[in-house]
């Protein structure tokens, strides 16, 4: 269940898009919004193996820039995963735009990518992330390490099992939630995306709803912008 969504520049500043995928397998292939060069590229990955727990993707080899590695609670086996590339070129459509993703077992994988032109030229992404399980998932407070600045803050939840734990309302204050659900049945977990663009030290988003407890992954992500 994937899209292109454009997000208005108005409200953040400078336009972006995200592009939603799932899979089943190992590798698979997650999809590039079209991009101008320089601009960064921010990958939120939700990766639920069916046997064994994940390792860390390995996206392209060494290209994309691991940054957030969160761990579900005890005896689940979500992950979630964040990651960054600064494009090298132009990209202007997303036709053949793929990466490819590899993990160590066959698992359940969503992924949102954003295409981000609006982001500072040399200062790279923060995150923080925690496991809870609950039907409020709330992701952690975030002080990344450049201060005071204009940031776009991404809020994320990765649910490990049923559709009916699926995310329905997004923290205080955030927009353009996102979700993805997995097509391969009603208990294949899913991922969930909101944003806000705030000048601030440090965030804490507030709590996601949803209609059930599951067991999950959060995290806030900081991009900073121009």
């Amino acid at each position: 269940m994937g899209g292109r969504r454009v997000f208005p520049a108005a409200r953040l500043a400078s336009s972006f898009t995200s592009r939603a995928t799932e899979a089943e397998s190992t590798p698979f292939g997650l999809r590039i919004p079209p991009h101008a060069a320089t601009t960064l590229l921010l990958a939120v990955i939700d990766i639920t193996a069916r046997t064994v727990d994940p390792a860390v993707p390995d996206l392209n080899g060494a290209e994309w820039t691991p940054f957030l590695g969160q761990a579900g609670p005890s005896g689940s086996t979500v992950r979630l995963f964040a990651a960054w590339l600064r494009a090298a070129q132009d990209q202007p459509d997303e036709t053949g735009q793929t990466v490819t993703v590899d993990v160590t077992a066959a698992a359940r994988c969503h992924a949102h990518v954003f295409a981000l032109p609006s982001a500072h030229a040399t200062q790279t992404p923060a995150a923080a992330g925690l496991a809870h399980t609950t039907s409020a998932p709330n992701p952690p407070n975030l002080t990344p390490s450049w201060g005071p600045a204009n940031n776009l803050w991404v809020a994320a939840c990765a649910s490990e099992a049923s559709h009916a734990s699926v995310v329905t309302g997004v923290p205080a204050s955030y927009t353009d939630l996102l979700v993805t659900l997995s097509p391969f049945g009603s208990d294949t977990g899913s991922l969930a995306t909101a944003t806000r663009v705030l000048t601030a030290a440090s965030e804490d988003p507030g709590p996601f709803s949803s209609g059930t407890t599951d067991e999950r992954c959060v995290a806030t992500v900081a991009v900073r912008l121009a």
